[in-house]
């Protein structure tokens, strides 16, 4: 009788252990996505500012380029942040932004307008896809 209440012990123990894991990822996702849908607003709203900064600094190209490569630097800051918030799949048009901007920074010469335009487009692309994120958070179920 002993070896049963032993064995039985040692079934809950670990039974509640996996309760526990589960209870503690479950708060991790709840967690995160409130912190999501409370700074998805904000991070839009910079990124739609980086968008038509770059776009005016893209109309005086040749006047503009410290001013272009402080902005793309403020963007690659806000992307990274914005990163961490997302989900693997919505992610991965941000990453590759990223990638884009984090040149900018390593380069000592400054971008070509070409370049410039293609970050610029990036965001206007990114732009699009927070809105229709935005626009899908309001008709999932709450967790």
């Amino acid at each position: 009788m002993a070896d049963i209440l032993t064995v039985l012990g040692n079934v809950c123990s670990v039974v509640g252990f996996l309760l526990t894991l589960l209870v503690l990822l479950k708060l991790r996702r709840i967690y995160r996505s409130f912190l999501f849908q409370a700074r998805l607003p904000d991070l839009r709203k910079k990124i739609k500012g980086h968008r038509s900064a770059l776009a005016r600094l893209l109309n005086n190209f040749a006047d503009a380029g410290a001013e272009i490569a402080a902005e793309i630097q403020k963007c690659h800051a806000n992307l990274q942040n914005l990163r961490t918030k997302l989900g693997r799949r919505q992610a991965a048009s941000v990453t590759a932004l990223l990638k884009q901007t984090a040149d900018f920074g390593l380069s000592s010469v400054a971008p070509s307008k070409e370049e410039v335009r293609r970050v610029y487009l990036a965001l206007v692309l990114l732009e699009e896809e927070l809105e229709n994120l935005s626009e899908d958070i309001k008709w999932r179920p709450r967790e």
